[in-house]
């Protein structure tokens, strides 16, 4: 069974999730719990922000949500064609490079948060907690 037959018609027009753009500096004073998101691609600018709601998905559509990152940008949930690869706008967006939506990074990664967002919050003169 798929994510769509387990939805109500009801449901399925109902985003459960919202994208909020953010700059870096609004994320770390505003939502640092949240996780970091970047979308860029050949039609858009590159703009960062996070995904308000996805702490109410279950694992299941969490899962659905990672690999189908693009369409909840667009819709706020799956699209109705999205597990259909062939034909879903979303998903071709991000084969052809036109749009792609990636995790940057949260509080809690190291390696990116220290090495790249730190300095920049840092440049910013905001106080970063050690």
């Amino acid at each position: 069974m798929t994510y769509l037959d387990m939805l109500s018609e009801k449901e399925i027009g109902k985003p459960k999730i919202e994208f909020v753009e953010c700059n870096i500096k609004e994320w770390y004073l505003n939502h640092k719990e949240k996780d970091l998101y970047v979308v860029y691609g050949d039609e858009i600018c590159t703009h960062h922000g996070i995904f308000k709601g996805l702490e109410n998905l279950t694992d299941e559509e969490y899962n659905l949500f990672k690999s189908n990152k693009e369409c909840f940008y667009n819709y706020g949930k799956m699209c109705n064609i999205g597990e259909n690869t062939e034909t879903c706008e979303c998903l071709l967006s991000r084969e052809y490079s036109s749009i792609i939506v990636e995790f940057l990074t949260n509080i809690d990664d190291y390696d990116i948060f220290s090495k790249v967002i730190k300095p920049i919050l840092i440049d910013l003169n905001i106080d970063v907690e050690e």
